[in-house]
């Protein structure tokens, strides 16, 4: 109800701004900047502090930044489609949880783990509050592990069912540890592993739909 009541306002608030008004433009950053402390609220149970409010060229929505306990993070809001408000509130947790999968159970000297999931920014919708959600319910999870002297007998510690059926993983065993870090190089791997080979990569291994293809030179 009181987002219902949020959007009416804020829409009734851009059509003045159409207008004659030119300082309204407060008022639809309050509407969203409100409606942010709220979806945050009733996610997380927690009531953070705003820190700043970009709204988005359309005018129905935007970008809003929060602090919590010194955790600083977004919350996208959408008036005219609430089903794509989402938040970054735990994505440091969510990368560490992902690094300490990856670091344990792979033998190397120098390892890098990335990962991709959600909307640009690692934004996630109201339902996904915890990393077995994350696991469970995002389709579009891709994560990039970069490495240097890699064991190869360990990559069979990597368990795809850990993951769910449509995460993707990438593992690149470089032939320089310059390499680890450059992630110009990383990405570039992901579509281009064949055409790199033994110019820079030791092996390589992309686990997906529940199959592991790998390169090994």
């Amino acid at each position: 109800m009181r987002e219902t009541w949020m959007r009416i306002l804020l829409l009734a608030a851009l059509t003045v701004c159409l207008g004659l008004f030119a300082g309204c433009g407060y008022s639809a950053e309050r509407i969203v900047q409100d409606l942010a402390r709220d979806y945050i609220r009733e996610k997380y149970e927690i009531t953070p502090d705003v820190k700043g409010v970009k709204l988005n060229s359309a005018g129905d929505g935007g970008t809003v930044t929060m602090e919590s306990e010194g955790r600083i993070f977004d919350v996208e809001i959408s008036i005219a489609d609430p089903s794509l408000n989402g938040d970054n509130y735990m994505k440091k947790e969510y990368a560490a949880r992902i690094d300490e999968y990856f670091r344990s159970r792979l033998g190397c000297e120098s390892i890098y783990v990335v990962a991709w999931y959600g909307r640009p920014g690692q934004h996630l919708g109201k339902d996904i509050r915890t990393f077995e959600d994350l696991v469970a319910k995002v389709d579009n999870i891709q994560i990039m592990v970069s490495a240097y002297g890699l064991d190869r007998s360990s990559i069979a510690g990597i368990n795809p069912a850990d993951w769910g059926a449509d995460t993707q993983i990438f593992v690149a065993d470089w032939i320089s540890r310059d390499f680890v870090k450059d992630e110009r190089v990383i990405w570039k791997s992901t579509e281009e592993a064949d055409a790199m080979s033994r110019d820079s990569l030791r092996s390589y291994y992309h686990f997906h739909d529940g199959v592991l293809d790998s390169l090994e030179y």
